[in-house]
């Protein structure tokens, strides 16, 4: 049911891009996660929703790119851009600096690239990131991104005060 529950929050959102921060590594590991296909061309299904993966790219040593379709039975469809980070250990070392900051500029560069920043509606697709151990790893990702747009937009930023706001 709690698949059900993220891919309807994905479809009411129209949510375009997904970042996991962890990856599972074995195939009992794959079967206990299986929110998208690991190969291309397969689809599973969530109620309405079907999740079609479309494309899967493993071009990086450090993550994986698949694009996913979702469509809905009552009509219409979401493309998605789904970037798996997978150069996290599970010792809960950070990973290195670079290969981070590398995933964190790609995931940049298809989101303000190939996504429309605002809908028709006026409405901004939100980003969805997420990690099994609940905070730790979307914390990091999340608070790294929003200071990377401040130092954008500003010049300067707060760290410390970005992850309060996150917390």
């Amino acid at each position: 049911m709690a698949v059900c529950n993220f891919w309807r929050m994905v479809w009411e959102h129209q949510s375009e891009t997904i970042v996991m921060l962890d990856t599972p590594k074995t195939n009992e590991e794959i079967d206990r996660i299986p929110y998208c296909h690991p190969k291309e061309g397969f689809t599973l299904r969530y109620g309405q929703l079907k999740v079609t993966t479309l494309k899967l790219h493993l071009d990086d040593k450090n993550f994986e790119l698949r694009k996913l379709i979702v469509t809905h039975e009552g009509g219409g469809s979401l493309y998605i851009s789904h970037f798996l980070y997978n150069n996290w250990r599970k010792d809960h070392i950070l990973p290195r600096t670079s290969d981070f900051l590398d995933f964190m500029r790609m995931v940049y560069l298809y989101r303000h690239m190939t996504v429309m920043p605002v809908t028709r509606k006026g409405y901004k697709s939100p980003m969805i990131v997420h990690c099994r151990d609940g905070l730790e790893r979307s914390i990091v990702f999340c608070a790294i991104d929003i200071s990377i747009s401040q130092i954008r937009k500003r010049g300067k930023f707060d760290l410390h005060s970005n992850v309060l706001k996150i917390l």
